[in-house]
């Protein structure tokens, strides 16, 4: 029995094999060059890991393509037949919509009588994550066979436990939607008023009320310093005096440290171009440069070269790099130093907030977390 029970239910929950609960289906062509603006609406497999939950209130595709689409039914059940990793493979989403046209490398699962389709796919996302993953076959491609899926045993109580489960999880999902699109809101705010302060459509005063002088154009070179590292991932150390990062986040710590608070950017592999701001206490990787500044702003420094399109840049075929060679004399008009601060500080609150409300979001992720390890067997 699971941990965590409405009160009003008290029979045991049956372990059934799912082959008995539902009929299984596949389904047909479309892939992500057959998109359209109008026709069919779709779910690719594909936006299981990228778009969509455990359910599917509202399909975000649509295709014109002229095939014998495979439809869905309220209720179906989808799972990714192929993917990169058995973890990725391992999710499913519940569809509460008829007449989907449900793409090639999909599982279709079609529940019988007394299954409620939401709930299976809570279950199947959390309580048998693993056994899923457990049966993918594969190397570089993972696939996951109808077969295979058939033989896996679940734990399913009575529909209208099933329900109640459901009604309550939904409930906390919408709650999570609400708080992403809250960021959402909160970060799509602030880009637009960067776009109108680092156009000067928008421009601050100082204390007396009266105008900042125009911008100066300036080269990167000449507003920046540039950092280089020689530190890889062997480099990280578990007790050192600072923290050391890579493209991606802290990976350990190190003796070294910058001394001001700089910019990153990632300058090799994926991610290039993407730069973020550091506190002076930290040291990064080879696979990263550093930029200081004496003269100017760092904070103002960051949010503008946000606005700095690096891919122009970027060499190699394979792996690919940018040089700061190539762009140092890139040209900017920027302010004072005394409008920079008042910039950064503006565009700081909208961190600020956003950062409170992602604190949040966390929150209630990890309220859900606990609940599924209580609510489900």
């Amino acid at each position: 029995m699971p941990k965590l029970r409405f009160p009003e239910f008290n029979i045991e929950w049956e372990k059934k094999k799912l082959g008995d609960i539902v009929d299984f289906y596949k389904g047909k062509g479309i892939s992500r060059e057959d998109l359209s603006d109008n026709g069919t609406p779709c779910i690719l497999y594909g936006e299981l890991y990228t778009t969509y939950g455990e359910i599917i209130d509202n399909v975000v595709s649509k295709t014109n393509l002229d095939i014998d689409f495979f439809m869905s039914k309220a209720n179906d059940i989808i799972i990714p037949s192929s993917g990169e990793t058995a973890e990725d493979i391992s999710c499913a989403s519940a569809v509460l919509l008829d007449n989907i046209a449900l793409g090639g490398d999909l599982n279709v699962l079609r529940p019988k009588e007394n299954i409620d389709g939401s709930f299976l796919s809570f279950a199947l996302n959390f309580a048998k994550k693993y056994d899923i993953a457990k049966v993918a076959q594969g190397a570089s491609i993972v696939h996951v066979y109808a077969d295979s899926l058939k033989q896996l045993y679940i734990n399913v109580p009575s529909l209208q436990e099933q329900q109640k489960i459901t009604n309550f999880l939904s409930t906390i999902n919408s709650r999570i939607k609400t708080q992403e699109k809250k960021i959402e809101n909160i970060e799509e705010m602030k880009k637009g008023f960067m776009q109108k302060i680092f156009s000067q459509e928008i421009r601050f005063k100082d204390k007396n009320g009266e105008e900042y002088p125009e911008w100066e154009e300036k080269k990167l070179e000449n507003i920046v310093e540039l950092i280089t590292s020689n530190l890889s991932i062997a480099n990280a150390l578990s007790n050192g005096q600072y923290l050391l990062y890579d493209a991606n986040g802290i990976i350990g710590k190190t003796d070294k440290k910058v001394g001001l608070q700089y910019i990153s950017i990632i300058k090799d592999g994926a991610g290039v171009g993407r730069l973020r701001l550091l506190e002076e206490d930290t040291y990064f990787i080879g696979t990263m440069n550093g930029f200081i500044s004496y003269t100017e702003n760092i904070k103002f420094l960051y949010y503008f070269l946000n606005q700095m399109d690096f891919k122009k840049y970027v060499v190699g075929s394979g792996i690919p790099h940018i040089y700061f060679k190539d762009y140092k004399t890139e040209k900017f008009r920027i302010p004072i130093l005394e409008e920079q601060e008042k910039i950064a500080n503006f565009l700081s609150l909208f961190d600020e907030k956003i950062e409170t409300e992602k604190k949040i979001l966390e929150v209630l992720q990890e309220i859900k977390k606990g609940l599924l390890q209580q609510m489900f067997v």
